[in-house]
């Protein structure tokens, strides 16, 4: 019988089934997360590297941490057409978001005062 259906779960593998099939869900959302936020990274550094330009300056990195209080903080390092490379500490406060279009505009400028 090659054509018949398989049959269907017994009451004892519907637990089994149903756990499966959640973490086969977590794992997709977990991965279109993931995804999302690459995205917004990406963005960020793209917008960071074009603000730096208008300042006459070329992107190099740029690195996300926290600093004492646990208050976000940017490491910026980029070229200057007349000192070379530098790196620019950049605090934030508490609630900023790190890759956030506003996060990304206050760096800039913190950056563009600094030099």
């Amino acid at each position: 019988m090659s054509g018949d259906a398989p049959p269907p779960p017994e009451d004892k593998d519907l637990p089994l089934l149903l756990g499966m099939g959640a973490g086969i869900l977590g794992i997709g959302l977990i991965a279109a997360a993931y995804g999302n936020n690459e995205r917004r990274r990406e963005i960020f550094f793209a917008q960071l590297a074009a603000g730096l330009v208008q300042h006459g300056l070329r992107y190099v990195s740029a690195s996300f941490g926290r600093a004492v209080g646990n208050l976000p903080v940017w490491n910026v390092t980029f070229v200057h057409p007349f000192v070379g490379v530098q790196t620019v500490r950049v605090m934030l406060p508490a609630e900023a978001k790190p890759y956030a279009e506003s996060t990304c505009a206050a760096v800039v400028q913190k950056v563009a005062a600094a030099i």
